[in-house]
């Protein structure tokens, strides 16, 4: 394991920490856990085993919050990047999901990046029966499309989804945290999506005033990034 992804792991992870303890209320610690060539952040113990992040409505728990991010190094060997995340919503009452939010770089056969919305509806029911699919489907098995791996939502972006819309108990000041960490994932993809299609930056510069000199080892396009959904 590279002395590089060890640290910028821990670095994402206190990152992670530090969001949890700006927004929403109770006591949380966020672990760079190896494994293999590997690094997972999420919520963990003192024995490294995975935690959920209880959700408050009123001081009254009502809900919890799973997170978790599978790290590696880059193609290039430069920088941190997820390989897949996941956050998901579940109820106290009902023991089960209600929604979640999946990001898988390597994923083919659904969107790599989407939302599962675990609540069923009748008439969506009968609709998927009657399109001829393979074999009947629920609404939770739907893998519903949001920007791909790099225009996704962000941990900052479900938070405040969970605040605003769902209610929970939420820190004084956690506007504050989210736009903070809202702008910083924000950068970081905008730098992504650079190296992902540079001619379109230098483009953008130059009708801007900008002189863009390539270096040696120019950056080069790849658009099987941008076409995937």
């Amino acid at each position: 394991m590279s002395t590089f992804l060890s640290a910028k792991a821990c670095e994402f992870a206190a990152e992670v920490q530090e969001l949890l303890e700006a927004t929403l209320p109770g006591n949380h610690v966020v672990k760079a856990v190896e494994q293999g060539t590997r690094f997972v952040i999420r919520p963990a113990g003192a024995d490294l085993e995975p935690e959920l992040v209880q959700l408050y409505a009123n001081q009254r728990v009502l809900g919890s919050l799973r997170i978790s991010f599978h790290c590696e190094v880059d193609h290039q060997g430069r920088y941190l990047a997820i390989q897949s995340s996941r956050f998901v919503l579940t109820s106290d009452l009902h023991r089960e999901p209600l929604i979640r939010l999946d990001f898988v770089k390597d994923s083919y056969r659904s969107p790599s990046a989407h939302w599962q919305l675990h609540a069923e509806r009748g008439a969506f029911s009968a609709f998927l029966a009657d399109t001829g699919v393979k074999a009947p489907r629920s609404l939770s098995s739907l893998h519903l499309p949001v920007g791909g791996a790099r225009m996704r939502p962000c941990l900052e972006d479900f938070i405040e989804f969970l605040i605003c819309e769902c209610g929970v108990d939420a820190q004084p000041g956690w506007r504050a945290a989210i736009s903070a960490g809202r702008v910083r994932w924000r950068h970081r993809q905008i730098a992504a999506l650079v190296r992902d299609a540079p001619e379109d930056a230098i483009r953008v510069l130059e009708e801007n005033g900008y002189v863009v000199t390539p270096g040696g080892d120019a950056l080069r396009g790849d658009d099987e990034k941008l076409t995937r959904w």
